[in-house]
C-alpha cells in the first residue's frame, strides 16, 4: 500500500471475456479471478481512479461554470458527463469490443467512487437550496455504499466472498456505461441526445443486466433447495447442479452488497420504464398525465 502504481492497464485478473463468461459460469461463487487476487493493487488503483474522477468532476465544473455563466444544474451534469466518457469508452468495450475490461475493476470502481463524491456532494447542494430530489439521492447513496465498503472492506473480507464483489462490480461497470448520455441530455438539450441516452440506459441497466440478474437468482434458488431439500428428496424432483454446489458469502459486508446492488437492479428496471416515457413525451411532443410532473418540477427548479 506504501507504492503507487497509475498503470491502469494491469490485467493480472480482468481478462475476464464478459460475452462469453455466462455460458461457463454457473455459480457466482466460481466468477473467474477471484483466487489468489492481489488485493492491495486493487485498492491502490481504487484510490488513484478516484482521486483523478474527482479532480475532474471538480476541475470541469469550475472551467466549464466560468467560461459559460450557466446555471448550476447545466453546470454539474458538464462536470459529470466529462468522467463519464471513461465510463462510455469501457463499455463499449466489453459490450462491443472484445468484453474485456478498458482498464481494471480497481481503477474502475475508483472513478465510480471518485465521481459519485462529486455528484453526492451536488445533491447535498441541491438539498440546502431546497430542492431534495429523493429519486436522484437514493441512487447516490446506493452508489456511495458501494464505493465507501469497497474502499473500507475489499482487503477484509474473506477470499470465498471476492467473487461475488467481482460479479457485483462488473454488473456496476455495465450500469455506468448510460451516465454519458445521462448528462449530455441536460447540457445538450434536444430530442437525439434524448433518444440516445433512454437507449443507452434501457442497454445498459437493463438489457445488460439480465445475466447478472439470471445467475443471481439461479444461485439464490440452488441455495435455497439444498438448504430445504435432503439428498432424496432432490431426486425426487430430478434436481441438478453442474460444476458442483452453489456456495453462499460469509462476511456481513458482502451481504449488504449484494442487498444494496439487488435493490439498484430492481430499480433500474423501474426507472427504466419512466426514463422511457419521459423520453416518448419528449419526441411525440405530448404532454405528460396531470400530476405526472410534480417532482420533475421539483427537481428542476
Amino acid at each position: 500500500m506504501d507504492k503507487l502504481t497509475l498503470d491502469v492497464s494491469v490485467q493480472y485478473h480482468e481478462d475476464v471475456n464478459m460475452k462469453t463468461i455466462f455460458d461457463e459460469l454457473w455459480h457466482i461463487a466460481k466468477y473467474p479471478g477471484a483466487e489468489h487476487r492481489d488485493r492491495e493493487t486493487d485498492l491502490v488503483l481504487f484510490f488513484e481512479g478516484a482521486a483523478l474522477a474527482a479532480l475532474i468532476g471538480i476541475a470541469s465544473h469550475v472551467i466549464y461554470g466560468a467560461l459559460t455563466k450557466k446555471d448550476v444544474k447545466t453546470v454539474s451534469s458538464f462536470a459529470m458527463m466529462v468522467p463519464a466518457g471513461y465510463f462510455l469508452l469501457n463499455w463499449l468495450r466489453m459490450f462491443l469490443g472484445d468484453g474485456r475490461y478498458f482498464a481494471s475493476l480497481g481503477f474502475e470502481a475508483g472513478m465510480c467512487m471518485g465521481l459519485e463524491v462529486y455528484t453526492f456532494t451536488m445533491e447535498l447542494v441541491y438539498l440546502y437550496n431546497g430542492v431534495f430530489r429523493k429519486d436522484y439521492m437514493l441512487h447516490h447513496l446506493l452508489c456511495m455504499f458501494f464505493s465507501v465498503a469497497t474502499a473500507y472492506a475489499w482487503l477484509r473480507i474473506p477470499d470465498l466472498d471476492v467473487a461475488y464483489w467481482l460479479f457485483v462490480w462488473r454488473s456496476n461497470c455495465f450500469m455506468l456505461g448510460a451516465n454519458f448520455f445521462a448528462n449530455a441530455r441536460l447540457v445538450w438539450k434536444n430530442n437525439v441526445t434524448n433518444l440516445a441516452f433512454a437507449v443507452s440506459f434501457v442497454v445498459c441497466r437493463v438489457y445488460n443486466q439480465i445475466p447478472f440478474a439470471k445467475l443471481a437468482t439461479q444461485d439464490f434458488l440452488r441455495l435455497l433447495v439444498d438448504s430445504v431439500l435432503n439428498d432424496e428428496q432432490k431426486k425426487e424432483v430430478g434436481w441438478k447442479v453442474k460444476m458442483g454446489k452453489a456456495k453462499l458469502w460469509k462476511s456481513h459486508w458482502t451481504t449488504a452488497l449484494v442487498v444494496a446492488w439487488a435493490i439498484l437492479v430492481v430499480l433500474n428496471f423501474y426507472w427504466s420504464f419512466k426514463v422511457c416515457q419521459v423520453v416518448f413525451w419528449k419526441l411525440t411532443g405530448k404532454k405528460r398525465p396531470e400530476g405526472g410532473n410534480k417532482s420533475s418540477k421539483k427537481k428542476s427548479s
